[in-house]
């Protein structure tokens, strides 16, 4: 199933535009334009596909992991005239284009004994490159001894040539061919029918990602698996939306990197960060993709409101406001339940798994059998997959906030007065109508309105669905 993390467009009178070329999201229009890039529903930047059910907040970006998309669980080294590069974050498995092949005499005089390969792993600077692989095999395999040298480039943009390449490729590799910003590893391999019966082998490492991230909690600078920063740096890169620090709410990126931060038991009677990024991600993918993804890996959603960028990561929230019949100025709308097509009762996911070689590995599956009796017996059970997760415990915390998510079904279209210009996209609030028990809910769009007043679109959320029991 495709990633489908949704951008909600909120904007002056229903009018808004985003610039997706060059530089930051650049043209929202109207004084109180926003955009939630999250999980609910595609009306900005919509993808044509097959029509399938809709997913809750952070469900979609998540839902889709697919090896054969750009990107998507890449430890495989490819050839191929223009390709793409690639973002690595936190540390994993990865491999990527292989950019320069080459054969020489062996030290046994033995023609094309040696053989040549570039491979770049990253598109930036990263921290280490560590352990290499070849095939199956690591390269301080006792099998491969006195037959394997690999010489790490991290991406510094001061970075020389690789000196050895240039003294033994005979003039092919020059002092020109630095790989300014650009992480690879230079191997040699002497080719023997022993060591390498199938000929040169896949070349792959576990790289520590990107290194220049900054932390505003801190004022550090370096290497990070935490989502919320890295969606920052995202924001301010280069090949990313080219934004500037200043475009960017701190408080609410320092709460939202302090929420990834916080520590959650685990079965094995251990404690976890509650969310981290590991994994690769295609330039291919476009920022929207791209961005959605680094939301879904902590549950939030990035919010654009008023040229400022806001950083959420999924976590119980503090009403903002209480809304009344005070604040209406016309009639509010009541959706008491989803679309019997748009609910399920449990979840299957796949994520990748570092003791199962980087692989993506299903999760133990999730069945919830008080929702299973609420729709008449039927198991109906949501795909999703998690590039970036490489832990089985995140995994499971992220299918049961889908889960809980789902069955918070009250949907509220809130015509408000100008009083909800207090509140922003992604905050919560309590829903207090006349002839209606209170209930909590999580402004999902906001738009102003041509009359005056502010629409709001709210989606039932209470603290319960961030609730985890790590012994169950």
């Amino acid at each position: 199933m495709p990633a489908a993390v949704p951008l909600i467009a909120v904007a002056a009178a229903g009018i808004a535009s985003a610039a997706v070329g060059g530089g930051i999201i650049g043209a929202v229009v109207g004084a109180g334009a926003a955009f939630i890039v999250s999980a609910i529903g595609q009306s900005v930047f919509p993808q044509k596909q097959k029509r399938q059910a809709s997913l809750s907040p952070q469900a979609a970006a998540i839902a889709g992991f697919d090896a054969g998309q750009p990107g998507a669980g890449r430890t495989q080294a490819f050839r191929q005239p223009v390709t793409e590069h690639q973002l690595v974050l936190g540390r994993c498995k990865v491999s990527g284009p292989i950019v320069f092949l080459h054969s020489g005499t062996d030290d046994e005089g033995r023609a094309d004994g040696y053989f040549y390969s570039v491979v770049v792993l990253a598109a930036h600077r990263v921290r280490a490159i560590g352990e290499v692989f070849l095939g199956d095999k690591l390269e301080s395999d006792s099998s491969l001894a006195g037959l394997v040298r690999v010489d790490r480039h991290l991406g510094y943009p001061d970075q020389p040539a690789d000196a050895n390449l240039i003294a033994e490729t005979g003039g092919q590799w020059t002092a020109e061919h630095r790989g300014r910003g650009r992480a690879y590893v230079a191997v040699r391999l002497k080719l023997t029918a022993e060591a390498f019966p199938a000929g040169p082998p896949n070349i792959a490492a576990i790289v520590e990602g990107a290194d220049t991230i900054l932390d505003p909690r801190t004022g550090a600078t370096g290497w990070s698996d935490n989502p919320a920063l890295l969606l920052a740096w995202y924001l301010t890169a280069p090949f990313g939306w080219r934004a500037s620090w200043a475009d960017i709410d701190i408080p609410a990126l320092m709460a939202a990197a302090n929420i990834c931060d916080e520590l959650v038991g685990t079965k094995a009677g251990v404690y976890e960060r509650r969310y981290t990024a590991n994994g690769v991600l295609s330039l291919a993918e476009g920022k929207i993709a791209i961005t959605r993804k680094l939301a879904a890996a902590m549950a939030g959603a990035l919010v654009v409101s008023g040229g400022r960028f806001f950083i959420h990561a999924g976590a119980p929230a503090l009403p903002a406001a209480t809304l009344t019949s005070d604040d209406l100025r016309g009639d509010v709308t009541i959706q008491g339940a989803r679309p019997r097509r748009d609910l399920f009762n449990g979840v299957r996911a796949v994520y990748v798994e570092p003791a199962a070689n980087w692989q993506p590995t299903d999760a133990p599956p999730l069945l919830a059998s008080n929702y299973v009796a609420q729709d008449g017996g039927e198991m109906i059970y949501r795909d999703l997959e998690f590039p970036l997760t490489t832990s089985v415990s995140t995994v499971q915390r992220l299918m049961k906030v889908e889960l809980e998510r789902n069955r918070r079904q009250r949907t509220v279209a809130f015509p408000a007065n100008l009083s909800a210009l207090r509140l922003r996209p992604w905050e919560a609030a309590t829903v207090a109508l006349d002839r209606l028990a209170p209930f909590p809910a999580r402004v999902t769009a906001w738009s102003l309105a041509a009359e005056g007043g502010v629409d709001l679109t709210l989606e039932e959320e209470d603290a319960a669905v961030w609730d985890w029991n790590p012994a169950v």
